[in-house]
């Protein structure tokens, strides 16, 4: 183990992503404003981070351990930072790579969950995911997190590929997280526009959209030693503790293939007001939500003073003056902070009539603008000043965060106290350009957020869901019957529009003949006919002269090409099968017969159109979803998770269109399969296409 002197540069640039990409996307801040002679002093409580610096080492493997002063008498704390956060990859992803991380277990391996570890040693586990990073705070009794930090260990060591254990984790937290959408929306509501979702249905939609095997992937890709750091507040003198650190947390193995690169998109909140409507409903909640400065941001101080004219957290700012002016005032609000590392947020709530929210998002707007058209008064920015520091110390009110200050500023070779300091030099004469923390202000987005009432006519407002279809179910009952109630509406169209259930009943398989088109291979024709009663498949393949011949009956499999036969392997012949099963018909036929469910998923809009995404129920397929036009009623997409013959994962994409009449069964003569995420894609052009039906 070694003292981090001059390799600092690593870490800096670790935690400083953490804190200064999460930016990405969003309109630049100056990193230094002139000053202006006018500004007067203010005195107030300082917010900073009581105590000495952080003492940074790093471990054998790569991790950066950062040792924390601690209290005798106070819990332990350790704080793991994962540069993993809700930007990368998929939406989705890093909450639920964090949740498998703490809440799965190794039953052959005896090994409980990380979770249950804790709280069998009276601590207490928390996780935050922030666009860039995933932090996992553990609080426990003073000598319990040497134990702690062994079961950490273990749980990065042996993050589970089990998808049973993956998809229970992720159910329980979808629960988790409609209950709290549910129960505490002025902080749930905003969390999710503050991670970029466009609602929090989508947010909850992302959750159950995610298959097991991207999580997996997600966690072994972006979990790793050498882009991690853990925070140790414990008691004990630092070699020690990095003694004892060397019994758990550094035989974390560190990967010897490097960090491949990943898609990081940046997804913030856009200013705007949001509406999720619940129509006959008298009054709404309209959520005011401010973004703050991430305290590292050279300019924080400022930021916070221009804040602070504006709401003065609720009382006594322009926001509150504009809205008496205009009529609407006083207004009661309730103050919320939205403490993530890094979009932090104030949550201005009240009840209102409906028809008053959107004159009240605009005066909210003119109190911001007016930043730059009035520039606050002397007697304005003391007061103001003042306030910014007691709203900067929100920021830092809880141990854990204060951890991750205390952290960073090491990082940075920076004092415990740095943020006071930018604050103190504000508050002297002649420190502060207005004009131009005004404008660095209003580059910032700020958002209006309404739950219940109706629209007013007119009103610029962009409409969500508060929880996606079904979704109440799933709170209500984990009975798969209960959740796909839901579905039932939608399909009922769905079958209707291709033939109706009656036809539907009869359906047994088909005939066809079919082109294959993939860029950088030759074409192929195909003829196939299907017999599902029977389970047989016939298919004929042609490739450049050659004719691929394979046949498929309930107890064999063979394939014949160039006079030579050979036998198919069960799962290869198994995968066949379920190929024809996922046609669009053969799915509204199973459903028609009563052998399949579905349940939804979430709405989507793509391109210009509506589709509504259900997801199987059961064990007929490993994980099978429909992409439903919510005007056609046609089936657009069928995408699946299948298992190959090695025993590997891969996603499969179906686009379906251009449908047309074959025997009074509406069905589609175009197919685009994409494999891998659009890796390998395949053009599948129907040139007959022709349904079997049993006797009436």
């Amino acid at each position: 183990m070694r003292p981090v002197r001059s390799p600092l540069t690593r870490l800096a640039l670790l935690l400083s992503s953490f804190a200064l990409l999460a930016a990405c996307g969003a309109a630049p801040s100056p990193t230094a404003l002139p000053s202006d002679p006018g500004t007067p002093t203010a005195g107030g409580p300082r917010p900073g981070v009581a105590g000495n610096a952080a003492e940074l080492r790093a471990l054998p493997n790569g991790l950066i351990v950062a040792l924390l002063p601690h209290r005798q008498g106070e819990p332990s704390q350790l704080q793991l930072g994962l540069l993993a956060g809700s930007d990368f990859v998929s939406p989705g992803l890093a909450e639920l790579a964090a949740a498998v991380l703490v809440d799965s277990a190794d039953a052959a391996r005896q090994r409980p969950s990380l979770r249950s570890s804790v709280e069998q040693l009276g601590g207490t586990l928390s996780i935050e995911v922030n666009p860039l990073s995933t932090w996992i705070t553990i609080r426990a009794p003073e000598s319990a997190w040497r134990r702690i930090q062994v079961a950490l260990a273990a749980a990065l060591g042996e993050t589970t590929v089990s998808r049973s254990q993956i998809e229970r984790v992720r159910d329980e937290l979808v629960v988790d997280r409609i209950r709290a959408v549910w129960q505490q929306a002025e902080r749930e509501v905003p969390r999710a526009f503050l991670l970029g979702y466009r609602g929090t249905a989508p947010y909850i939609a992302s959750l159950l959209e995610r298959d097991a095997s991207e999580i997996s992937l997600f966690a072994a890709r972006l979990y790793r030693p050498e882009t991690t750091v853990l925070s140790v507040r414990a008691p004990g003198q630092p070699n020690a503790i990095l003694a004892e650190l060397g019994k758990g947390i550094a035989g974390w193995p560190a990967p010897t293939a490097a960090r491949t690169q990943v898609a990081i998109e940046a997804r913030r909140l856009e200013s705007g007001l949001y509406w999720a409507p619940t129509p006959g409903t008298p009054r709404c909640r309209a959520m005011l939500v401010l973004p703050l400065p991430d305290l590292a941001n050279p300019i924080a101080p400022e930021l916070f003073v221009m804040h602070a004219c504006v709401t003065l957290d609720g009382i006594g700012g322009r926001l509150e003056t504009m809205l008496q002016e205009g009529g609407l005032g006083p207004v009661a609000w309730r103050t919320e902070v939205i403490d993530l590392a890094d979009v932090p947020a104030v949550v201005l709530t009240t009840e209102i009539d409906p028809a008053l929210a959107p004159r009240l998002w605009n005066v909210a707007q003119a109190a911001r603008q007016s930043l730059l058209d009035v520039p606050p008064t002397p007697s304005e920015l003391e007061l103001a000043l003042r306030r910014a520091r007691l709203t900067a110390q929100l920021l830092i009110g809880n141990l854990a965060a204060r951890s991750r200050v205390q952290t960073a500023a090491a990082t940075r070779r920076q004092p415990d106290d740095a943020l006071e300091q930018r604050f103190d030099r504000l508050a002297e004469a002649g420190k502060l350009n207005a004009a131009g923390a005004a404008h660095a202000y209003l580059t910032q987005p700020a958002a209006m957020i309404v739950l219940g009432g109706e629209i007013p006519a007119g009103a610029p407002a962009r409409t969500f869901e508060l929880l996606p279809p079904g979704a109440l179910a799933r709170l209500v009952s984990p009975d798969p019957v209960a959740q796909s109630a839901a579905a039932g509406p939608w399909l009922t169209r769905a079958i209707e529009v291709a033939g109706g259930r009656t036809l539907l009943t009869r359906f047994a398989g088909f005939d066809c003949a079919a082109t294959l088109s993939s860029e950088g291979a030759p074409q192929a024709t195909e003829d196939l006919a299907w017999r599902e009663p029977e389970r047989r498949i016939d298919r004929t393949r042609k490739v450049l002269g050659t004719e691929i011949v394979t046949s498929i009956a309930a107890a064999s499999a063979t394939e014949k090409c160039a006079g030579k036969e050979v036998t198919l392997p069960p799962r290869e012949a198994g995968i066949l099968r379920r190929e024809l099963r996922r046609h669009p018909i053969a799915l509204l036929a199973a459903v028609a017969r009563g052998e399949l469910r579905f349940r939804p998923v979430a709405q989507r809009a793509v391109g210009d159109r509506d589709l509504m995404i259900l997801e199987a129920v059961g064990d007929r397929f490993d994980r099978l979803r429909i992409h439903l036009d919510t005007v056609s009623y046609l089936i657009r997409v069928v995408e699946v998770w299948e298992t190959s013959t090695d025993g590997a994962t891969f996603h499969v994409r179906d686009a379906w269109s251009d449908y047309r009449n074959a025997a009074a069964i509406r069905a589609p003569f175009r197919r685009v399969t994409e494999l891998d995420d659009g890796r390998n894609r395949v053009e599948t052009v129907y040139t007959q296409w022709r349904p079997e039906l049993l006797p009436e």
